[in-house]
């Protein structure tokens, strides 16, 4: 494993460190975390997210290639959003910019249960 590899991991056990564990209400559960992982989407980071019953917008609702880096040529999809399961992907995709290297993360949800069909728009560079 490279050493990037590992300060991804250990920085992404830190942030996830940082969300609580209990469900209090019916707020605990709505979670979305994104952005650049700096690996592939096979790789054993991700577990992680897996681990605390994360899914992968991208893998759930995705069009097109979904990589991400670099921009020009994308060949990897080290970009990504996860959403706990209070929402539903209904829409991932990636748009160039050329304010960074990376293409944007763009992923729509729904509110999922019987609360309403509340729709919004999370970005990841």
């Amino acid at each position: 494993m490279t050493e990037q590899r590992k300060i991804n991991r250990r920085t992404l056990r830190d942030l996830l460190e940082l969300i609580p564990r209990q469900n209090i209400g019916r707020e605990a559960n709505k979670r979305l975390v994104g952005g650049s992982f700096g690996a592939p989407p096979s790789d054993d980071i991700y577990r992680l997210l897996r681990k605390i019953d994360l899914i992968d917008s991208f893998r759930q609702a995705g069009y097109g290639w979904g990589n991400t880096f670099p921009s020009s040529i994308p060949l990897l999809r080290v970009d990504q959003i996860w959403t706990s399961s209070s929402f539903q992907p209904i829409r991932s995709e990636t748009l160039a910019s050329e304010a960074t290297d990376h293409r944007y993360v763009v992923s729509d949800f729904r509110q999922a249960g019987p609360v309403g069909k509340l729709a919004f728009t999370a970005t990841a560079p």
